[in-house]
């Protein structure tokens, strides 16, 4: 499966994470130890650390877990020790990692670690003492404030394919919490790219310490009108070069199967729905547009059953980068296809949504590497246009 194709960047990032824990905690002279601000996060790490939604389009969870004292302070971990972290002031911690597979250059690893300490004080002198004794490590300047204050670093290696890759991370403290954002991959990103995930990480801790909460898109309220040319990406959504291979009205036993029956289908007022398939001129790449029009109060039971579907077919969930319809879900999957004697790995990318009283999708499948997932994000919008 796709997001899983890349081990050798989650385990490099993972190295990374202990490259960069490895730091002084007699640090001769601390930046600054007084906190900016006092504030307090009220929620546990698990729920204030950045999802798989708050990512760039296309990544994959891969590690999701508390992180313990007991857990810091084994074997031959060169991270800070389960002593050093209790001398800081450290209460709980949380570990994601997601990985990023699609164009060869934009593979990608990403690791966020958020830790909670007693109050803002020891939150600030616990990130004065976090500073990489490696001499692989280098200083990088981040180019705008995160939270309290901030640190920006960066590692190249070159890997065994002869690439030369990066890893490159933003310490921040806000308040009485420490976070450290890394990202690795090929050196063909900038920091940047760090800084906006450390930024969305603030964000949430922000809306849960000050308020007010995360703004969340207004759902539609009005009934989407029934016709059938709205109901669909047309032609002109597509890069130039695509051609219509199918078009027409769709009725529920087209959406059945053994796990998403008819009559499920029909409890949750389905009325009508339209479907429109495109071809590039390749004919690499098809792309699918569908929507479901059902009743209003059971979208959210209609999106369920649509990504249930998908599921069903050994699917896993992707980040799809940003806010699309009422609601979304990212989702990917692989595998090899033989046309012609030949045969080829595919990857299939969805984007599920529910607008208003409609559910639909965006289905995407092209050889494995040669589309990005932004690109089925971006057909999603053009299709809930046509929905407005």
């Amino acid at each position: 499966m796709i997001g899983r194709s890349a081990p050798h960047l989650a385990r490099g990032i993972v190295a990374a994470a202990v490259l960069f824990a490895a730091c002084s905690t007699e640090a001769p002279a601390p930046r600054s130890s007084a906190p900016r601000t006092t504030v307090t996060v009220r929620d546990a790490p698990s729920e204030l650390i950045v999802g798989l939604r708050d990512l760039p389009p296309g990544y994959s969870l891969e590690d999701d877990a508390p992180v313990t004292l007991d857990a810091m302070s084994g074997g031959g971990d060169r991270g800070i020790m389960r002593e050093q972290m209790s001398r800081v002031g450290v209460l709980s911690g949380h570990h994601r990692t997601f990985a990023l597979s699609g164009l060869p250059s934009a593979e990608r690893s990403a690791a966020v670690d958020l830790f909670i300490l007693r109050d803002a004080a020891a939150a600030s002198d616990a990130l004065d003492k976090a500073v990489p004794t490696d001499p692989m490590v280098s200083r990088v300047a981040i180019g705008q404030a995160v939270g309290d204050k901030s640190h920006g670093y960066r590692v190249t290696q070159t890997g065994s394919d002869g690439v030369d890759y990066d890893a490159v991370m933003v310490e921040f403290q806000y308040g009485n919490t420490v976070c450290y954002v890394i990202v690795q991959g090929r050196s063909t990103f900038s920091i940047q790219e760090v800084s906006r995930l450390a930024l969305t990480q603030l964000a949430r801790l922000r809306a849960d310490a000050q308020g007010p909460p995360l703004a969340t898109p207004t759902p539609r309220t009005s009934p989407i009108s029934p016709v059938y040319s709205n109901l669909s990406l047309r032609v002109g959504d597509l890069p130039t070069g695509y051609q219509t291979t199918f078009e027409e009205a769709l009725s529920a036993s087209d959406f059945a199967n053994e796990s998403v029956t008819e009559d499920m289908w029909r409890a949750v007022g389905f009325r009508g729905a339209y479907g429109h398939s495109f071809v590039s001129r390749d004919q690499s790449t098809v792309v699918t547009s569908v929507v479901i029009l059902c009743d209003a109060k059971k979208t959210e039971q209609a999106l369920g059953l649509a990504v249930g579907r998908a599921k069903a077919l050994d699917a896993y969930e992707i980040s799809i980068g940003a806010p699309v319809g009422d609601e979304a879900v990212g989702i990917e999957f692989s595998g090899n296809v033989t046309a012609g004697g030949q045969t080829q790995h595919m990857t299939y990318r969805s984007v599920y949504f529910r607008f208003g009283d409609s559910v639909g999708w965006i289905n995407v499948r092209a050889p494995t590497g040669a589309v990005d997932a932004a690109f089925m994000v971006d057909l999603a919008r053009k299709l809930i246009d046509h929905l407005q």
